[in-house]
């Protein structure tokens, strides 16, 4: 009987809490239930936005300044060259009633030029005007160029008449035969330096995806280096000489006579240049670029003067046509 009560007893314990858990359950739940009094949280006032400050835009500088360096490598035009203000001999004069002899010049078959390759390096400083337009300034170091004279003529010996001034034939005995050959050996090596000056203008057209178009001319001067080393031999040979000492035109082994004159010396000058451009750059990053283009580039003559045995020996190099390709490097400078 006891033990029977107790579990009743038990069973409504157990009842009596969940009814007590379902009421806590199903009553409304309010703010102030947990905040001991204070408002619901349906009352409490919203605190206004804080506004977030707009991020500052970063400046967009544009590069005003430029430093370039350059290589170019190309194809020259062989220059016209030529001697021919230098008289070495007169011969075959029309005698002392009509004038003076006919006076020799060096043969064009005697001069030689290694005028293949056209090498430039050097640098400059550019500025970007706006709208598309640049300028610049360089100097560029231009390759050597060697070159030869080398020839060899013979003819009868005449000399001045003493009366007319006129030249006449060498001929003592009077038997219509010259007295005297002459052979002139000419013998020069020359090396053409410089450096070229420009002042350059170009115009850029649109970039897309960092490759931009342009083309572009300039004007300047170019500073030769001309260097010159020249041997002379003057020689004689008795003409009506026969055997070992007649002249090679009446005798195999003839025999000449006569000296050597070796003179050096350099020349500055400076002449006129100018060039025309096209080609494309490509942004590798906001600084540096890579520019690859043609130029073509023109040098005019120049020449150079040596005195040899009281006669001035002017050596002409003509205008040079240059085509070339260049590649090199752009820094911006902002």
């Amino acid at each position: 009987m006891k033990v029977q009560m107790t579990r009743v007893l038990r069973r409504s314990a157990i009842t009596s809490a969940v009814a007590s858990a379902l009421a806590v359950l199903s009553t409304p739940v309010l703010a102030a239930d947990w905040g001991g009094g204070r408002e619901s949280y349906k009352d409490m006032s919203v605190p206004a936005a804080v506004p977030v400050p707009a991020p500052v835009p970063i400046p967009d500088f544009k590069p005003t300044w430029y430093f370039r360096f350059d290589a170019g490598l190309g194809v020259i035009n062989d220059p016209t060259i030529s001697d021919d203000e230098f008289v070495y001999g007169v011969d075959d004069g029309p005698g002392p009633i009509t004038g003076p002899g006919d006076e020799r010049f060096a043969d064009s078959s005697w001069f030689n030029g290694d005028f293949n390759t056209f090498l430039t390096l050097g640098g400059g400083v550019g500025y970007y005007v706006g709208g598309g337009w640049r300028v610049d300034a360089t100097i560029e170091k231009r390759s050597n160029e060697d070159g030869t004279v080398y020839g060899q003529d013979q003819y009868d010996t005449y000399a001045a008449d003493t009366i007319t001034g006129n030249y006449t034939i060498v001929d003592a005995n009077t038997n219509g035969v010259a007295d005297t050959q002459t052979r002139i050996t000419v013998d020069e090596s020359f090396k053409l330096d410089g450096t070229v000056w420009m002042a350059n203008a170009y115009y850029d057209f649109g970039t897309v995806r960092g490759f931009t178009p342009y083309i572009g001319g300039g004007v300047g001067f170019v500073w030769n280096e001309i260097g010159r080393t020249r041997t002379q031999t003057s020689e004689t040979c008795a003409n009506e000489a026969v055997g070992p000492a007649g002249c090679e035109t009446l005798a195999t082994n003839g025999t000449y006579t006569g000296t050597s004159v070796t003179q050096s010396d350099t020349a500055d000058r400076v002449t006129f240049a100018a060039a025309a451009m096209v080609g494309m750059s490509y942004d590798i990053d906001e600084i540096t670029a890579v520019d690859v283009g043609y130029r073509y580039l023109y040098l005019q003559g120049t020449n150079a003067v040596l005195e040899i045995n009281g006669e001035q020996t002017r050596l002409e190099i003509g205008d040079q046509n240059i085509h070339q390709v260049r590649a090199g490097l752009r820094f911006n400078v902002n």
